[in-house]
């Protein structure tokens, strides 16, 4: 390729930021939030970014998300939309960019960018695949718990993550504490936490669950916010050491952006599959709305299904900042529960359950 090519293939950021501007000025004008037009507003905007860029006539390949919130509330809409084949094609970099708009904030991740793209299945490489990162210790995380179901089985099945902030609590999500497609709780005699392991074949430390205290979501749904949190009473206390202790919550505000997350989520968007091994990655929060934190990398990394529950770490302090809600499997971005928001509710929750004396946070 000559220099001139080079030159016309050049991947231009101000080009992109001007797409996203006209696209969301003819999408939206000057219109005010409405919820039963924001789903279409959503689509329509990633649609017609994807088309624009494909139009540039650039060897680049691109996956376009929009998300559409209201101010006064977080009432969530999204879509995505793709020219990508994410088994060849090997991501780069990305540009993104927020835009608000009288009542309206726009939050669009434009151009997740593959530059090699079309690789022979002999050039695949398994790391490239992965959702967020690299191999972790459970040294490095000792406040991460393991929530497992099924625990009559030999090898219990892993399905959410959790931080252990009491002798006999685990902080988790909300939603990982109810059956599936159903508003009930999942029966606390079924579930089992486990700590202390980096591999998920170990056997660790393990503890049955005896209760399940999950936040009232339905109170919050109509303003618009997570709630998106819950908490398991286990049968008796971890044995502290090395590799098992209690976390630190957050307990100002504001904090770091640079953050760090942890699971044995799946490794790819498909097969849901959990990691064989813990996984941690580096994130950057660019949002913070109320009780939901959005967190990002530059390139499509985070967590995904089977990382909730799980810890968001400040990386400065190793305090837990937040819990995963919904990771970039979904959303093409990553939520996250702000602890710093429910530290009251957490305090009222033990305080009222415990009957020894709690710790400080």
């Amino acid at each position: 390729m000559n220099d001139d090519d080079n030159d016309g293939n050049e991947f231009v950021a101000e080009e992109v930021s001007g797409i996203v501007n006209r696209t969301v000025e003819t999408v939206i004008g000057d219109s005010t939030y409405q919820s039963d037009k924001a789903n279409e507003w959503a689509h329509t905007v990633s649609q017609q970014c994807l088309d624009a860029l494909m139009g540039s006539q650039r060897t680049y390949k691109y996956i376009v998300s929009c998300v559409i919130m209201e101010k006064s509330s977080a009432g969530l809409h999204t879509s995505n939309c793709c020219y990508w084949n994410d088994v060849t094609d090997e991501t780069t970099s990305h540009g993104s960019k927020i835009l608000t708009l009288r009542d309206i904030i726009i939050i669009t991740l434009t151009i997740f960018i593959a530059i090699n793209f079309g690789k022979s299945s002999a050039q695949e490489n398994v790391s490239e695949k992965i959702v967020g990162g690299v191999d972790a210790n459970i040294k490095d995380f000792p406040s991460y718990a393991a929530i497992c179901e099924d625990r009559m089985k030999p090898q219990p099945s892993y399905f959410c993550g959790g931080i252990y902030i009491q002798k006999l609590w685990v902080l988790t999500a909300e939603h990982c504490l109810r059956l599936r497609d159903s508003t009930e709780s999942k029966p606390p005699e079924s579930l089992i936490v486990k700590m202390g392991v980096t591999w998920l074949s170990e056997f660790g430390q393990q503890r049955s669950a005896v209760q399940i205290v999950r936040h009232p979501r339905e109170e919050c749904e109509f303003a618009g916010t997570l709630c998106d949190i819950g908490l398991i009473k286990i049968d008796e206390e971890f044995y502290i050491n090395n590799v098992v202790q209690f976390a630190k919550l957050v307990d100002s505000y504001p904090f770091s952006n640079l953050v760090v997350v942890v699971g044995f989520g799946t490794v790819n968007y498909t097969p849901v599959v959990a990691s064989p091994r813990l996984q941690k990655v580096n994130l950057e929060i660019f949002a913070i709305s109320g009780d939901i934190i959005y967190a990002n990398d530059s390139t499509p990394k985070g967590s995904c299904y089977g990382d909730s529950g799980g810890p968001m770490y400040l990386r400065d302090s190793m305090q837990v900042v937040g819990i995963v809600a919904s990771g970039i499997c979904k959303y093409g971005i990553g939520l996250y529960v702000n602890v710093y928001e429910y530290r009251w509710w957490i305090f009222n929750a033990l305080t009222d359950l415990a009957s020894y004396h709690l710790r400080e946070f």
